[in-house]
């Protein structure tokens, strides 16, 4: 008998909406099972932090706690504990692959606060007001909603928050409400702390003030919030700030490019904007450029080594210092009619030229493990270049600081990143989808591993800054100030 692990899931208490199905828990009982095979079988780190007899008896904790009924909304969030235990990024319940009517059914609803709010320390701090109460001030820090204290709410968030092995220099960036529409903070608080009348009361203090206020907040749409937030000219509400150039003096630009996920956007071709940006840039004779990549979780890889083909001074031969790792080479014929994936080779299964095996456990992928080099482009900047990081970069942007802190071709400003430099799962993805509950679970299928061990943390700045209340209150970017 294997030995049994006790791991205790945190279980909320909801109340049941007009929109939710209640789900039976013997029909879970596939949709669990399932999930558990593709974590044991597929997923390549599944037991990078934890055993194997761990992971059985996780799955079976979530099964046997089950009532016989309920809610959907509350299976979301014990799901989301149970997959945050396996202590990978970008394995987690994605908001924008989940089953459209599921999403519609728990979600489209005002659940939408109509405020941002930025979270230092677990502390919430806020950073955007189109809520019409004018006694809320920037900075101010909020203490509790609808009479739980704001510590308690961060708890009850930290049991779905995802990161990378045991660095949570990535959660409260998780939890901070900015640049897109689908924030975690507001999805789960709806679940964990439901408001019936799509009212929230919030106690707050304004910075340097004693006095305790209370005010009744009206919860939005998600349509709702997005035309306040531009009406305010936040951008708040826009799926990831846009890439921008703006001089700020004489010597020094700043390029922010706020998201490397940009397959979507109409009419923007990033190689063709880059070419003419760094061009301007060349013909400028500038001597400092700061790159904001602060809020970018990653993306496109390819648009991130594009940017980086303009920032290196000479060509950046990559150590052979990663390897690309795989669980499978092809996905189990009874698990294909739940995934979804653009990688049709792992579907038939991948040629024996691609791989070769690596331990008891692992496939290893030829030449694949993102150790190509760079070479830098005609208009690459000459002066110095400064990149403004922090937890939020957990995935391109997380790898794009770990290079400019290994070859030195930019001084990283700003906080420890997300990610881990023990390595992190990602590149290609299984989208997974459960039969009968209909959540979906986002699956990563290559393990970036380090050829020599790491320490269990994100990439260090070389000049470490911290933004503090008085910062958002002030209106202060103390990452920028540093760096300039």
């Amino acid at each position: 008998m294997k030995k049994l692990i006790l791991i205790a899931l945190f279980i909320p208490a909801l109340s049941l909406t007009a929109q939710q199905r209640l789900l039976q828990k013997d029909s879970l009982e596939r949709d669990i099972h399932l999930l558990y095979r593709i974590l044991d079988e597929v997923h390549p780190g599944t037991y990078r932090y934890m055993e194997p007899e761990e992971l059985e008896t996780v799955f079976r904790q979530l099964y046997n706690q089950l009532p016989d009924t309920i809610p959907e909304g509350d299976f979301m969030i014990r799901l989301a504990q149970t997959v945050s235990k396996v202590k990978c990024g970008h394995t987690y319940l994605n908001p924008w692959n989940m089953d459209g009517v599921l999403r519609d059914r728990l979600f489209d609803r005002e659940v939408f606060f109509p405020i941002g709010m930025e979270v230092i320390d677990g502390r919430f701090f806020i950073t955007e007001n189109v809520s019409g109460h004018a006694s809320i001030e920037r900075g101010a820090e909020i203490l509790s909603l609808s009479g739980v204290a704001m510590a308690t709410v961060y708890d009850s968030l930290q049991t779905v928050a995802k990161m990378d092995g045991n660095n949570t220099a990535s959660v409260d960036a998780y939890f901070s409400v900015g640049a897109y529409d689908w924030q975690a903070f507001e999805l789960y608080y709806s679940l964990f702390f439901p408001a019936t009348d799509g009212k929230v009361k919030m106690q707050f203090r304004n910075f340097g003030e004693d006095t305790v206020q209370e005010v009744t907040l009206q919860l939005l749409s998600k349509t709702a919030r997005s035309t306040k937030m531009n009406a305010a000219n936040s951008g708040l509400s826009q799926a990831g700030k846009p890439w921008k150039l703006t001089m700020l003096d004489e010597e020094r630009a700043l390029l922010q490019i706020g998201t490397f996920a940009i397959w979507n956007w109409k009419d923007f071709n990033y190689k063709t904007w880059l070419k003419q940006t760094f061009t301007t840039l060349q013909n400028t004779g500038l001597k400092t450029l700061i790159v904001d990549i602060r809020g970018n979780g990653g993306g496109d890889s390819d648009a991130r080594d594009e940017l980086l083909s303009y920032l290196v001074k000479s060509k950046l031969k990559r150590k052979k210092d990663t390897r690309a790792l795989i669980r499978t080479t092809k996905i189990p014929e009874d698990l294909l009619p739940y995934c979804n994936t653009w990688v049709e080779k792992v579907k038939k299964g991948l040629p024996k030229w691609m791989y070769k095996p690596f331990d008891e456990m692992y496939y290893q992928l030829r030449g694949g493990a993102g150790n190509s080099s760079i070479t830098p482009k005609k208009q690459a900047f000459k002066g110095q270049v400064y990149m403004l990081g922090n937890g939020s970069n957990t995935s391109a942007t997380y790898t794009m600081l770990l290079l400019a802190k290994t070859y030195g071709f930019a001084k990283f400003v700003g906080s420890e990143s997300g990610g881990n430099l023990q390595g992190i799962n990602g590149s290609q993805y299984v989208f997974f989808y459960l039969p009968y509950s209909k959540m979906e679970v986002d699956i990563p299928l290559i393990y970036t591993q380090p050829t020599k061990r790491r320490p269990d943390r994100g990439v260090k700045p070389d000049i470490e800054v911290k933004i503090m209340q008085r910062d958002i209150a002030l209106g202060r970017d103390p990452f920028l100030e540093v760096a300039r």
